[in-house]
């Protein structure tokens, strides 16, 4: 079973359906041009002589070695004396033979020796190729290929220096994916000097005059609006929304009269609509309708509906949901919701009353943004066939909004003392979330259903509240309980009561829960089982490798620095490269800041960088705290699949934790306590491994899909 869009027919479904509150990350304003050219920034201090620390000879010798590790260690060895005399001898070195750094992993150390050096002229000139490469084939193709092409740009933008900026921005001009990659580096690293990006050849190019409004440079302002007069029609339409990022609305003007010219292009429409929102002109609803009517502009003014909801685009959306299957209607029915107003709610509470329950409308009723929402979930908790639907939505309503309708703690109650499976697990977990219930009431009983719902609830209350939870996790036998009770293991706890070693083997299994039971190693990190540590830090799993990375952040072994440094070195994916620099952040190492400067600087992931700067700076990164979210998660089997109900599903939140669950007897289910931001899901293929299920799924070994 792969996780789907909701409601997506002829397919296993999983919707992970959470609504969340949109980040805008705000530019620092650069200074004041510095005289005349400006200065590269400061390279690392020069040390003993290079002789004296590692001989040309031995250079030399490294790195012509056939062996990988002979070459690795020559690069790292030369990179690390902060000389450019050694740096001079990598070059010539790859001058002699380029293949040497041929294997991603060469060629990704490479750019790290020579990124404090990129504004020398020869240094940047391998720079400029290496992020310019385009090969997806050969040696150099690959996710690890690709993050050094990455980091070769980021290197460059780093530098402010005129010619790297300008080698970038004609990379942008020329387009393509080294023209994303150039664009990308300099929206991460602003240049002091934004001379090369207001040359009149770069701003022929529409990708370049984005880049501006995206960097935020006010110092553009004039240039852009001198654009507005002469420029072609798409470097127009760049330069009024461009414009608008920077809140001048000279571009206002003309995006109106696209709005109103007959047959006008899409990327007109389009222009007129981003500018208008952007600007909050009384039009822009009116653009956005536009763009949503138009099956060709259509996901762009979701995006914008959902930026900038207001109920005056109520009747083009709820008109949208009669042709809309999908993921798409998923969406539809989210930015209604925002969107609000009398009809959001009718048409809302009319699509929730249909036999059966449209679960996807009850979840986007939960979080409407008009009052009258509330009165309508009443009515479903009246109803016993709408009850349950009505209940979670009440639930995730309250919880999100603060707006509890009325009758819901008497559905809660009625559905707790329910024979059935699914209607006792949402009356519990509602009784303790709403604080009608305590943990302690569920969680030696006797009934798995209740147990896992109530500890479910637990994970948007304070730490004491899980700990009978924690209690109950080291006596559980059954798989899928202790995938459940993992959940409940949000921090870097550890469970009592459980030994190291069957830690590790529940760590080590293929179940859902085992990157949690992979974090909770950290604090228990010793030599004795640091072989085995060290094979889950690399395992085929990213969630384990994340998982276990964070724990070893409170691993009471100093070395555990040097480990982690190790394994982000090569490391493709950007939400374990997260995890690793939040364990970096608490060993306060030498080495450790070492890397985390690097990642500041070269890493291509927004959140690392940030991460990691929040950590260079001594600000403490915290263990996540309770959030206000609930993640409504619904799975649908195929015919012939295993059923949905007990499925067991593992969540790995925004800020890189991962909890774990057990979705009801009917496939559905609620994990409250989430940050704002996306959700990565995966669902077990069956629900047990040999011992007896839980309610809603039958004895099968469990397999998952990513």
């Amino acid at each position: 079973m792969r996780p789907r869009a909701l409601g997506k027919r002829g397919a296993s479904i999983v919707a992970a359906t959470l609504i969340v509150t949109a980040t805008f990350a705000a530019f620092a304003q650069p200074g004041p041009d510095d005289p005349g050219d400006e200065q590269p920034r400061a390279e690392p201090s020069r040390g003993s002589s290079l002789s004296s620390r590692l001989s040309p000879a031995v250079a030399q010798r490294l790195l012509h070695s056939p062996a990988f590790d002979d070459r690795m260690r020559g690069i790292r060895r030369l990179g690390s004396q902060n000389d450019y005399g050694a740096v001079q001898l990598l070059l010539r070195a790859i001058d002699d033979d380029p293949g040497l750094v041929a294997e991603p992993a060469l060629r990704l150390e490479a750019v790290r020796a020579f990124a404090p050096f990129a504004s020398r002229d020869p240094v940047r000139k391998l720079l400029v190729t290496w992020a310019a490469d385009t090969s997806s084939r050969g040696r150099t193709a690959g996710p690890i290929g690709e993050l050094a092409r990455e980091q070769a740009a980021m290197a460059l933008a780093s530098t402010s220096n005129a010619r790297a900026v300008e080698q970038l921005v004609l990379a942008i001009i020329d387009g393509g994916p080294a023209g994303d990659r150039a664009a990308r580096a300099l929206e991460a690293h602003p240049p002091r000097n934004i001379e090369p990006l207001l040359q009149a050849s770069s701003l022929e190019s529409p990708e370049v005059v984005n880049l501006i409004g995206q960097i935020g440079d006010l110092r553009a302002i004039p240039k852009l609006r001198d654009l507005l007069k002469k420029a072609d029609l798409d470097v127009k339409v760049a330069a009024a929304v461009a414009l608008a990022r920077l809140g001048d609305a000279s571009g206002v003007k003309l995006a109106r009269d696209w709005l109103a010219q007959d047959g006008s292009t899409h990327t007109l429409r389009v222009g007129a609509a981003r500018t208008l929102t952007l600007t909050r002109d009384p039009l822009a609803p009116r653009a956005v309708a536009i763009l949503l009517a138009d099956p060709a502009t259509r996901a762009v003014g979701l995006t914008l509906a959902e930026q900038a909801p207001t109920p005056q685009l109520s009747p083009t959306l709820a008109g949208l949901l009669t042709i809309e299957r999908g993921e798409q209607r998923v969406r539809v029915l989210a930015a209604l919701a925002r969107a609000g107003g009398p009809l959001a709610v009718k048409t809302l509470g009319a699509l929730a009353n249909k036999s059966p329950v449209d679960v996807d409308a009850a979840f986007a009723l939960a979080h409407c943004r008009d009052a009258g929402a509330s009165s309508v979930i009443s009515s479903l908790l009246s109803t016993p066939r709408t009850r349950r639907a009505g209940a979670r939505a009440g639930l995730v309503r309250a919880a999100e909004r603060g707006e509890e309708p009325d009758g819901l703690q008497d559905a809660i109650a009625t559905l707790a003392a329910s024979r059935d499976d699914a209607d006792r697990s949402v009356g519990v977990f509602g009784l303790v979330l709403t604080d009608k219930a305590s943990v302690d009431d569920y969680a030696s009983s006797k009934d798995d259903v209740s147990v896992m719902a109530a500890c479910r609830a637990a994970l948007a209350k304070p730490s004491a509240a899980r700990e009978p939870c924690l209690i109950r996790l080291s006596a559980a036998s059954n798989p899928v309980m202790r995938d459940s009770l993992a959940g409940t293991l949000l921090g870097a706890e550890s469970p009592r009561g459980v030994s190291t070693n069957t830690i590790l083997s529940w760590a080590e299994s293929t179940r859902v829960s085992a990157p949690i039971f992979g974090r909770a190693l950290g604090p228990r990190d010793h030599e004795a089982f640091r072989t085995r540590i060290k094979r889950l830090l690399t395992s085929g799993d990213p969630a384990v490798r994340s998982q276990v990375a964070i724990g070893l952040g409170r691993s009471p072994d100093a070395s555990t620095a040097s480990l982690l440094t190790e394994a982000y070195a090569f490391e493709a994916d950007p939400w374990v490269r997260r995890a690793i620099v939040s364990g970096l952040a608490l060993r306060r190492s030498a080495v450790g800041r070492a890397w985390l400067e690097q990642a500041a600087r070269l890493d291509p992931d927004t959140q690392v960088r940030s991460l990691a700067r929040h950590a260079l700076a001594g600000r403490h990164i915290p263990l996540p705290s309770r959030g206000d979210q609930i993640l409504w998660l619904r799975l649908s089997a195929t015919a012939g699949s295993a059923p949905a109900g007990g499925r067991p599903v593992r969540l790995v939140m925004s800020n890189g934790f991962a909890t774990a669950a057990v979705t009801a007897a009917d496939g559905e289910v609620l994990v409250p306590g989430l940050p704002p931001g996306p959700v990565l899901v995966r669902v077990a293929e069956t629900p047990t491994n040999g011992s007896p299920p839980v309610p809603g799924g039958p004895a099968k070994q469990e397999k998952s899909n990513p």
